[in-house]
């Protein structure tokens, strides 16, 4: 096994070890590690249409040189279609 595997091995019991105490002390569960979950591919679908939209917002304005990324939260999407 490879140090990295070895690490990513670690890591993922150590958030169970961290999940079981809280659960056992019946604490909110939190952790610090690495946990394995099925993919939500809704989700995923979610996040990427996000990066597209923030990547035309940002290539638009690189076009018109304003460099504000804040400005996209004030933008609508219909507006950077365009």
């Amino acid at each position: 096994m490879s140090q990295a595997s070895k690490h990513i091995e670690w890591c993922l019991n150590k958030a169970q070890k961290e999940i079981e105490e809280c659960k056992k002390l019946g604490k909110r569960i939190k952790h610090r590690g690495l946990i394995k979950e099925n993919p939500n591919l809704d989700e995923a679908k979610e996040h990427l249409a996000k990066a597209e939209h923030n990547l035309i917002g940002i290539t638009r304005f690189k076009e018109i040189g304003f460099s504000d990324w804040s400005m996209t939260n004030t933008l609508n999407y219909s507006n950077l279609k365009n």
